[in-house]
C-alpha cells in the first residue's frame, strides 16, 4: 500500500513540473518565422556605405572639381550672373572676380562635355551666413544648368550635366579637394582614376605643391586648370594661404583652423568618414607637427594612369 507522503511527494513533483512546462512556453523565443531572413547588423566601426547602397555611376573613372568661391542668389530673369549685386561676396571679390567664377564654372561644363569618363563636382559648403541654406556647390551647380540650357533655345527641360553633382561640406582649399575625391566615391564607388581641377591660375602651386602633395595623390594623374582675374593676388595668395599651408599641410591649426571653423557658420558636418571608410583617419588626420605628411597606405598608391 502507497503511504501517504509518497503520494504527497508524487503530487508535489507533477505540480513542479507542470509549472516549469508553462513557463518555459514564456522563457523560450518564438521560433523564427521561415519567410523573413534574418537581418544583417553592421556594427558601427565596420559600416560601409557601399554596403548597403550600391554606387550611381560605376562607370565614371575621373574627377573634375571646381572649386567654389561665393554663392549665388540672384534671379537670372532679372539680371545677368555677371553683376556683383547677385552673389554674396568678400570685399575683394568685388568689381571684377564674378566674371571669372562663371568661366571655372563654363570651363568645368566644357571639360566634362569633351570626357564620358568624368564626373563634375562643384565643391563648397554653406560659407556665409547671409547664403543660408545655399552652398557654394548648389548656386555653382544651379548656374552651370541654367548657362548651359540658355544656349540651347527650346530645351529648358534637356540636362545635359547628369555627370555633375555637388559636395557640400568644403570650407577651403584642402576639403574641396579631399571631400571631392570622397564625394567621387559615393557617386562611382571607387577613387578616381584623374583628378583635373578648375581654379584661379595664381592658386595653382597651392593645390599641385602642398595639397596634393598633402594626399599623396600622383602627379602624373593630376591637372589643374587655372583662370584669374585682371588683377591677380599673388602678394595675398603667398602671405595667407601658401605659406600658413606648407607650414600646417592639413589645415587644422591655429588660423587655418580659424578659417575653416568660420567657413562653417551653421556648423554643418559631412559623412564621408563612413563613406569613405578606407580612408577615414586621413580624414581625421590632424599631426600634432604640423607639416607631418600622412603615411599609412592609401587607396590611390599603386594606381595606374591609364
Amino acid at each position: 500500500m502507497v503511504s501517504r507522503s509518497t503520494i504527497t511527494r508524487a503530487l508535489f513533483l507533477v505540480t513542479l513540473l507542470a509549472f516549469l512546462i508553462i513557463n518555459l512556453q514564456w522563457i523560450s523565443p518564438p521560433p523564427e518565422s521561415p519567410n523573413v531572413p534574418p537581418q544583417e547588423v553592421l556594427p558601427d566601426e565596420d559600416f560601409s556605405y557601399t554596403a548597403v547602397m550600391k554606387p550611381a555611376r560605376p562607370d565614371l573613372k575621373d574627377l573634375i572639381m571646381v572649386a567654389g568661391h561665393a554663392i549665388y542668389l540672384g534671379d537670372l530673369s532679372l539680371q545677368p550672373p555677371q553683376r556683383d549685386d547677385g552673389w554674396i561676396l568678400e570685399s575683394f571679390q568685388r568689381n571684377g572676380q564674378v566674371e571669372v567664377l562663371l568661366n571655372h564654372i563654363q570651363a568645368g561644363m566644357k571639360l566634362a562635355e569633351s570626357s564620358k569618363e568624368s564626373l563634375l563636382i562643384f565643391s563648397g559648403g554653406e560659407t556665409r551666413v547671409f547664403g543660408g541654406a545655399m552652398s557654394e556647390a548648389q548656386s555653382y551647380y544651379w548656374l552651370a544648368h541654367k548657362l548651359y540650357s540658355d544656349r540651347k533655345p527650346g530645351t529648358e527641360n534637356f540636362r545635359p550635366f547628369e555627370r555633375a553633382t555637388t559636395e557640400e561640406h568644403a570650407g577651403d582649399s584642402y576639403e574641396n579637394l579631399l571631400f571631392s575625391i570622397c564625394r567621387f566615391r559615393e557617386v562611382t564607388g571607387s577613387y578616381p582614376r584623374n583628378i583635373t581641377v578648375v581654379g584661379f591660375e595664381f592658386k595653382r602651386e597651392r593645390f599641385e605643391k602642398i595639397h596634393r602633395y598633402a594626399l599623396r595623390f600622383p602627379m602624373e594623374r593630376f591637372n589643374y586648370v587655372g583662370i584669374d582675374p585682371l588683377h591677380k593676388p599673388i602678394a595675398g595668395e603667398t602671405v595667407n594661404s601658401f605659406n600658413p599651408y606648407v607650414k600646417d599641410l592639413y589645415g587644422c591649426h591655429g588660423t587655418l583652423r580659424e578659417k575653416r571653423e568660420s567657413r562653417n557658420p551653421f556648423r554643418q558636418y559631412h559623412g564621408y568618414e563612413k563613406s569613405c571608410s578606407e580612408i577615414a583617419r586621413l580624414i581625421r588626420y590632424c599631426p600634432k607637427t604640423a607639416d607631418t605628411l600622412y603615411s599609412l597606405p592609401l587607396p590611390w598608391d599603386k594606381m595606374q594612369k591609364t
